[in-house]
């Protein structure tokens, strides 16, 4: 099998437990804390209703990094923090910390909120730890600027599968 029908088959995969997950959030809890399951493929949008009060779903195909892959230089600020967060989970990998990120959001990790303020538990450790890290670190930086109206396009040069996960995401705007 081709390394690329390899990766179109990764993307469906989450794509199908993304959508998966996102039709069965719940109200969003003061603390968050899951065990099994799927949970972890949220764990990502939990953090930002947490934090911003709305999906991580937003920022998906803003600029050149929210979203899946990333090319050339961040457009704004908003879309250098998606490029810090995949390069965050792109080190996590290449440290040997974690196997492979795809595979990384079916491994669960308990995280919690309070007040608006995410923590992720000192007893965390591997390749949880550094998902936790890198999740709560994007929404951090999110935090810093209003939510975006409108999705700045990349002018570097098209991204792969992000027309098409654009469309299907967009088609989600139900849930934030």
């Amino acid at each position: 099998m081709s390394p690329q029908l390899i990766n179109l088959f990764k993307i469906f995969f989450f794509l199908f437990l993304l959508i998966e997950a996102i039709t069965a959030l719940t109200n969003l809890t003061t603390t968050i804390k899951r065990k099994g399951g799927y949970e972890a493929l949220w764990n990502l949008n939990k953090m930002a209703e947490c934090k911003l009060g709305y999906s991580a779903l937003a920022y998906n195909d803003y600029g050149c990094w929210c979203g899946v892959g990333g090319i050339g230089e961040p457009m704004d600020k908003i879309d250098s923090c998606c490029m810090a967060h995949d390069k965050c989970y792109d080190l996590a990998v290449d440290k040997g910390i974690c196997f492979d990120v795809e595979f990384e959001y079916i491994d669960d990790y308990g995280w919690e909120c309070k007040n608006k303020i995410i923590n992720c538990p000192k007893t965390l450790n591997g390749c949880k730890e550094a998902l936790c890290s890198c999740d709560k670190q994007v929404v951090d930086c999110w935090s810093k600027y209003p939510k975006p109206s409108i999705k700045t396009k990349c002018t570097h040069g098209k991204r792969i599968f992000s027309n098409i996960l654009g469309i299907i995401f967009d088609s989600l705007k139900i849930f934030y």
